[in-house]
């Protein structure tokens, strides 16, 4: 099973913005991205919070900041909160996830993930962009979910 990865930018989407469209939209976003591959309904996703317009108050959360699953591939829903990210060249896509997200601090940190797997970040960050993880890292990206999974239930199920 492959993991969908959506790249949070926090230069291209501001932390405040997505917190408030998070909490009107109850978790059903829709994230642009730039693969042609085609996504699956339902195919389980990780929200990556990387490091690009670092900030000193988010840096709690750069890291595996949320999980989801897809909901629509290429859908035509524009939500306002889509026209605060910065403009791109490449026409993107969207997709339409639902989310289990946070915007304190990330359920799995990057510190983390370089500690359990002894490798530079790229294989999970994709280096700023939205697509599936690479395939010869498939087993650890489900492994970084579930462990995301677990954390997201720990905090939340008081």
């Amino acid at each position: 099973m492959q993991i969908f990865r959506l790249n949070w930018n926090q230069a291209d989407f501001d932390v405040d913005v997505f917190k408030e469209a998070y909490k009107k939209e109850k978790g059903v976003m829709v994230w642009r991205h730039f693969s042609d591959k085609h996504i699956e309904k339902e195919t389980r996703c990780i929200l990556w919070f990387g490091t690009k317009g670092r900030r000193k108050k988010t840096k709690p959360l750069e890291g595996i900041a949320g999980i989801g699953e897809i909901i629509e591939n290429n859908t035509l829903c524009r939500p306002p909160y889509l026209s605060e990210l910065v403009a791109c060249k490449k026409k993107p896509h969207f997709v339409k996830v639902h989310l289990l997200a946070v915007t304190d601090e990330a359920l799995v940190s990057q510190n983390k993930i370089k500690s359990l797997f002894e490798r530079k970040l790229y294989w999970i960050s994709g280096v700023g962009k939205s697509e599936f993880v690479n395939i010869k890292y498939a087993s650890d990206a489900k492994k970084l979910y579930d462990m995301a999974s677990a954390e997201y239930k720990k905090r939340f199920s008081r």
